[in-house]
């Protein structure tokens, strides 16, 4: 099944790992968690001005499909930019929680306004440090860190465009691509400080 290089472009190999996550999901439910998201992260490529392969409508039938059984908050990150159609899907979709990129991907901004969130009661998991970087000359980890004004920057700008009630704060992504630019350590040590200053700017924020 996972050889299969054309299996984007089939329907019921779709469903089937969409069927797949759903136990996925269901299981993770169970064991109680009370967010529970999943990652797409080609969707962006899949669907811009026009869907690649498939018209949106089965997109969107794979999502809802994948999120089924999920009874608690429902989360989809994907990566990348954002396109009116695919904002728009994920909008009409069954997650309550839609999550992106934005310090990689600040033209993600543009995409959504706050109307877009409160009418279709759904909140922006907004990407605020970022988890894709490449190695430079220096060692000291903190070379590599937002600081704590710079992310509370960036925070401020989401809450000014989409208000405070319909927001998340977390990474562009996960801290794995990191391990391709530098030592298991090192990446850890820079993972650890960005998440600090994160945690450190969100709260700064709400005690002002």
């Amino acid at each position: 099944l996972f050889k299969e290089p054309r299996a984007l472009m089939k329907k019921e190999i779709l469903l089937k790992i969409a069927n797949l996550m759903r136990k996925v999901g269901k299981a993770y439910d169970d064991m109680g968690f009370s967010i529970i998201s999943m990652d797409e992260p080609i969707l962006s490529l899949l669907i811009g001005r026009k869907p690649l392969f498939h018209e949106e409508n089965f997109y969107l039938q794979i999502i809802n499909t994948a999120l089924k059984d999920i009874s608690t908050i429902k989360s989809i990150h994907v990566c990348g930019t954002i396109s009116p159609s695919l904002r728009d899907l994920l909008l009409n979709s069954d997650t309550n929680i839609i999550d992106h990129e934005f310090q990689t991907n600040e033209e993600n901004f543009s995409i959504f306004k706050k109307e877009h969130l409160e009418d279709n009661n759904k909140m922006l998991a907004l990407g605020t440090v970022k988890t894709k970087i490449k190695s430079g000359d220096s060692r000291n980890p903190i070379d590599y860190v937002e600081s704590i004004n710079e992310i509370k920057g960036f925070i401020n700008k989401g809450i000014k465009l989409y208000g405070k009630e319909n927001l998340i704060i977390k990474p562009d992504c996960g801290f794995r691509a990191l391990k391709g630019s530098f030592s298991s350590d090192f990446a850890y040590e820079i993972t650890v400080r960005k998440l600090e200053n994160m945690v450190k700017a969100k709260n700064q924020i709400l005690e002002g």
